[in-house]
């Protein structure tokens, strides 16, 4: 288990999606039974925690293949869906509003948020609406920064997809946008961690 400032990476997700105070449902999705436990022990109101099946909790599975179950299992059909993952633990909450509240307005299908952090993932802005991207940044490669994927739960039950050819992208900075995959990633975005004596991997950022 990695602890991100003495937490577990999730329980960071869990702590802003409540903070929001703006979804109906808040579901973690697991097959682990450590880390099930464990959040059980932070006694967070309005999550729903929910024991995936094995068979969706390979590397291979997409996150589509997760959603699509969490869909079909939970009812959803109509309104957005916010994908929080794990590894982003400094995203922050005042971001996390802007784009809820951007998608309905505008009433976008997907909006999702990227970053200068250079990953697998570019998004070229000439084929995409980029949001608060300050002008000096205007013309410079972007990349998906894995924190925010927010989507119209009608389009992913038409398309099976959280994303699209020409898409809605929001810019964060550099400080909000850590996705932990990997030691490289702790190592570009410049964080401390080392392991402690039971061999648990430990990052501390600010």
């Amino acid at each position: 288990m990695i602890l991100f400032n003495g937490k577990p990476l999730v329980y960071w997700s869990i702590l802003i999606a409540v903070k929001s105070n703006i979804f109906d449902n808040i579901i973690l999705s697991s097959d682990w039974d450590k880390l099930i436990k464990f959040v059980k022990k932070f006694n967070f109101k309005k999550i729903k925690i929910d024991k995936r099946p094995k068979k969706l909790s390979t590397s291979s599975v997409t996150s589509e293949k997760v959603i699509r179950y969490l869909f079909n299992k939970y009812k959803i059909q109509k309104g957005y869906t916010t994908l929080l993952q794990p590894t982003s633990p400094l995203r922050n909450l005042l971001h996390l509003k802007k784009m809820i509240g951007l998608a309905i307005r505008k009433k976008l299908q997907t909006l999702h948020s990227v970053s200068k952090i250079k990953n697998k993932t570019l998004i070229n802005g000439g084929k995409n609406t980029i949001f608060n991207l300050p002008k000096k940044l205007k013309g410079q490669p972007l990349y998906l920064n894995g924190s925010i994927y927010i989507f119209n739960n009608e389009y992913f039950l038409n398309n099976f997809s959280i994303r699209e050819k020409k898409g809605n992208y929001f810019f964060h900075e550099k400080k909000y946008s850590l996705d932990l995959d990997n030691l490289d990633d702790l190592k570009n975005f410049g964080a401390k961690y080392y392991l402690d004596n039971k061999k648990r991997l430990k990052v501390n950022a600010k």
